[in-house]
């Protein structure tokens, strides 16, 4: 999705909703870099001369096809393959203020639909001047399996010491799995330790509609569901869908089906039930729906 903000026929800025997890770089890289998303805005302001801004869209299941190296210039390479992208969108919107709009047949060696770009009248400036907001709590069940901080905090203690022992030892092909595992406990404590309390987790989550375009944002990292499902529900309206929003103390958000399927790593890091991103989309539907009705 791309939103041009335009004013006086200037182009003041741009913004760039794609969903694509930033790794490309990985673990062989060494440098802070900005992954795809740097050469993307390089391309777009260079063309349009004014700010890009990118909003990461949902994608706890989507990665870059060429990812997970240590190559900077792939990253650029990614980057400037979806600032392309964006720029073919810029350049196929209507002028500013304006719907394109079929005006009749017009008749010669052949018939010709004839289409033109007409001003907004007084109604469809009304429309495009809505401006609404809503702020939404959604409760979600924590995992049934979801260690208490009790209980992980020593079984961490346990794993330093195996892998010390292990190191002492000279057991080095033990260090590295112990070494992992330790790692991978420790981001489990991150995620559980301020975790409210109780048995649900209240995911904060927002809604605009400006124009006829709706926008959403959540906490933590859906899957793409969250935007493709909605998209689904509102054909005809642009969608914009903004992730990691003010966190992501939730974690993942897999659909209700990858709970179900082996080694997938966003489910077993996961801290809220199967059905909890359905349980989000169906919420953030429901207010989308009351602004559509009215």
């Amino acid at each position: 999705n791309v939103v041009r903000v335009i004013a006086a026929n200037d182009v003041l800025a741009t913004i760039v909703n794609y969903p694509c997890h930033t790794t490309t770089l990985a673990w062989e890289n060494t440098l802070i870099s900005p992954d795809y998303v740097g050469a993307l805005r390089e391309v777009v302001e260079r063309e349009t001369n004014a700010p890009c801004l990118f909003l990461l869209a949902p994608c706890g299941d989507i990665g870059p096809r060429d990812g997970y190296v240590g190559d900077t210039s792939v990253a650029d390479r990614n980057g400037r393959q979806v600032g392309f992208a964006a720029l073919s969108v810029l350049a196929g919107m209507n002028p500013a203020e304006t719907d394109q709009v079929y005006v009749g047949p017009v008749y010669s060696g052949a018939t010709l639909g004839n289409w033109r770009h007409q001003p907004w009248d007084a109604s469809r400036r009304a429309i495009t001047s809505l401006a609404k907001h809503a702020a939404l709590t959604v409760p979600l069940p924590y995992l049934a399996s979801l260690p208490k901080l009790a209980e992980a905090e020593p079984l961490h203690r346990e794993l330093i010491a195996e892998e010390q022992a292990a190191r002492a030892a000279g057991r080095l092909d033990e260090v590295a799995t112990l070494r992992a595992k330790v790692e991978r406990q420790r981001r489990l404590l991150d995620r559980i330790r301020p975790l409210p309390q109780g048995e649900t987790y209240p995911l904060p989550a927002w809604a605009w509609q400006w124009g006829d375009a709706f926008w959403i944002a959540a906490e933590g990292e859906p899957y793409h569901f969250l935007q493709s499902e909605l998209i689904r529900r509102f054909p005809g309206r642009p969608l914009i869908a903004i992730t990691l929003s003010n966190g992501t103390n939730c974690s993942y958000l897999p659909t209700r089906e990858a709970y179900s399927k082996p080694q997938l790593y966003q489910p077993e890091v996961a801290l809220v039930a199967p059905g909890s991103l359905e349980t989000l989309t169906d919420a953030i539907g429901r207010q989308l729906s009351e602004w559509e009705q009215s």
